[in-house]
């Protein structure tokens, strides 16, 4: 699985414990926790996460514009419920901090769209 990284998110899922700004580290994996209520694996709901609300090191950018995965369960899910997590990641940015309250849900491609779309 691969993030695109515009603007930028950490580079790796190791990264995870490194944030460690204020609540940054509460709310990527307050978000991870709720999206495995809607059947995502726990590496998904990281990456997910991540992509949504993980920023780069001066947290200055927030989140990136597409995730690209050939892990079809993912997609199939985000598609599946797609709808849905997007009302809750608005509703959930209703109550946070600057920066955090823009947030929004990544775009997600297989490979072969992402070239694609690159390519036009």
């Amino acid at each position: 699985m691969f993030c695109v990284a515009t603007p930028a998110i950490p580079r790796s899922i190791s990264s995870w414990r490194e944030q460690k700004s204020s609540g940054q580290a509460v709310t990527l994996k307050r978000w991870a926790r709720r999206l495995l209520d809607y059947e995502f694996t726990y590496e998904d709901a990281k990456v997910l996460s991540l992509g949504t609300f993980g920023t780069n090191q001066t947290a200055s950018r927030l989140g990136v514009s597409a995730i690209i995965t050939l892990d079809t369960h993912f997609i199939n899910n985000l598609h599946a419920r797609g709808d849905v997590i997007r009302r809750r990641v608005r509703a959930m940015t209703t109550q946070l901090a600057p920066l955090y309250d823009q947030a929004v849900l990544p775009d997600f491609h297989m490979p072969v769209e992402a070239l694609q779309r690159l390519l036009v």
